[in-house]
């Protein structure tokens, strides 16, 4: 299991090259994005992307990018990044099921709001996504590991692997408390659902992230951004289960277009 990394953002000089041997040649019908991509997975070079990177046998493609503003409950508006993503199965053979990891819920009653994922910009301001701002593909969150009245521990989300692997053992996202607790007898370990995707085939993934209500919105517009993601990857390891990873993913210095 592999927690989400927040190691700090290194600003690219100006003179530095972004995205060496990466096509962005067909990125949608925005400005041109440059991209590297780091931590666990293999780059790999595909035509079409801003950025490629392989986990087993998933394929995460970055696809476009694009600013824009978001009108948020107080009618404010908001600058926004889009991020569109495709996710690939290369295994003709094998069917994948995959999952975006969130926060813990509060007191573990619900799921989490955010996901953990992020951007953060060269100026340090960090963009945040909530489970309502991502399309295509499911999110899923640890829930409660007992039952002991109103006030109970979180698991850690980096433990969502092994609760799905409970719920796929169980086939029950629920289970009862020992004893005889009279405010509390049945908890929610794990909350939502995994994605499939057949053997060859590809989903396609938008991304909506927000700048956080702390930071500023005046001010010169960010130029490039480093994204970090969690994600749950499920593959067939027997005929009736599957085994479960939990996999980060960093995408260095995606050049922005203008906002």
């Amino acid at each position: 299991m592999h927690p989400v990394s927040h190691r700090p953002f290194n600003p690219v000089p100006p003179e530095a090259p972004l995205n060496r041997g990466i096509s962005a040649s067909r990125v949608a019908t925005t400005s041109r994005s440059t991209a590297a991509g780091s931590g666990i997975g293999t780059s790999y070079q595909e035509a079409n992307a801003i950025a490629t990177k392989d986990v087993g046998s998933l394929r995460v493609l970055l696809k476009s990018v694009l600013p824009m503003k978001l009108n948020k409950g107080n009618r404010q508006s908001r600058n926004g990044i889009k991020l569109s993503f495709e996710f690939l199965n290369r295994d003709l053979r094998v069917p994948l099921v995959v999952a975006m990891n969130t926060v813990a819920g509060y007191l573990d009653r619900t799921m989490g709001e955010v996901l953990r994922t992020r951007l953060l910009d060269e100026r340090g301001t960090v963009w945040s996504l909530s489970t309502s701002s991502v399309t295509g593909v499911s999110v899923v969150g640890v829930g409660a590991p007992e039952c002991e009245g109103w006030f109970r521990a979180a698991y850690d989300p980096a433990e969502i692997a092994r609760l799905l692997q409970r719920q796929a053992d169980t086939n029950s996202q629920t289970a009862r408390t020992a004893g005889n607790s009279a405010t509390c007898r049945t908890y929610q370990f794990i909350y939502g659902s995994t994605t499939p995707i057949p053997p060859g085939q590809s989903i396609a993934v938008t991304m909506d992230f927000v700048q956080d209500v702390s930071e500023t919105t005046s001010g010169p517009s960010p130029k490039f951004f480093q994204m970090s993601t969690e994600f749950v990857v499920g593959v067939d390891a027997t005929d009736t289960k599957k085994a479960y990873s939990l996999q980060n993913l960093i995408f260095d210095r995606v050049s922005m277009p203008l906002f």
